[in-house]
């Protein structure tokens, strides 16, 4: 199985574009035909000892973005700990007569591999109820300006997320990674921060799929030019046009599971994590 590991929580996805890409090249955006095409080419080129053919419908070329993607070797998913190795081992749930189990590919694979993964991982987790009634009465007032100027809305996750980039370029040791280096602990501090945005999206057969794509450099824009990229980027995976880089190089992501609204103020909830 080709894995697409570098591309993180977004790796089902990029796994699935793949398979769609080796039934029908033109299916898939330019883009992403350029680097799978360039991703194969140093395996074609070890088993045929030739130049790499041109894919179906692909020109031959070199990806050409910000990041140097390394080919990844074949390799068996992780599989889950056998049940009867470990004492200590949960009984799954029961299957009864004519119960069919059902394979998980795709996002829905990588997303039970990401959660496995996760428990070797230091996690601390912090919360905190934050009043929220200001926030959202400038927040009208800052929407009823732009609504007469035609420029745009302003959510409560845009202030949301500008305000985790400020934090961070405020105590920027928390813009940092777990790695494990020679054999001990590391942490790695990252120059900048590129904020993923989890996105859940809807497919056309009706199922959910979440992507995080990320804005880059976060942490060197104003606010106006924060929202701009935001916006940007939304828009690119609403209507299907992310590319393999806006995946890359994520160092923290902000999510909204829930919003709550107690009387008499109002308190706004999110989460931002990140890898250490």
């Amino acid at each position: 199985m080709t894995r697409f590991d570098e591309f993180g929580p977004n790796s089902g996805f990029a796994e699935e574009l793949y398979h769609r890409y080796l039934d029908a090249p033109m299916s898939v955006d330019a883009e992403w035909r350029a680097y799978f095409v360039a991703r194969e080419a140093p395996a074609r080129a070890a088993t045929e000892g030739s130049d790499t053919p041109d894919a179906q419908g692909a020109s031959k070329v070199t990806w050409s973005g910000d990041r140097v993607f390394r080919p990844t070797s074949d390799a068996e998913p992780a599989r889950a700990p056998d049940a009867e190795a470990s004492p200590m081992a949960v009984p799954g749930p029961m299957r009864l007569d004519g119960d069919e189990p059902e394979p998980l590919r795709g996002s829905a694979a990588r997303a039970v591999e990401n959660m496995e993964a996760s428990l070797a991982v230091p996690t601390a987790t912090s919360v905190r109820t934050v009043p929220a009634k200001l926030l959202e009465v400038n927040r009208e007032i800052l929407n009823a300006e732009l609504e007469r100027t035609g420029a745009g809305k302003v959510s409560f996750t845009h202030l949301i997320a500008f305000a985790v980039v400020r934090a961070v370029k405020d105590f920027p040791n928390l813009n940092s990674s777990f790695e494990m280096r020679d054999g001990g602990p590391n942490a790695v501090r990252h120059r900048h921060l590129n904020l993923g945005l989890a996105v859940d999206v809807m497919r056309r057969d009706g199922t959910h799929s979440l992507l995080v794509p990320r804005v880059e450099a976060a942490d060197t824009m104003e606010f106006a030019v924060f929202w701009r990229a935001y916006e940007a980027l939304i828009g690119k995976v609403r209507s299907g046009r992310v590319s393999p880089d806006d995946f890359v190089g994520t160092t923290a992501t902000i999510t909204n599971p829930t919003t709550s609204r107690p009387t008499p103020s109002r308190s706004t909830r999110c989460w931002a994590s990140r890898r250490f």
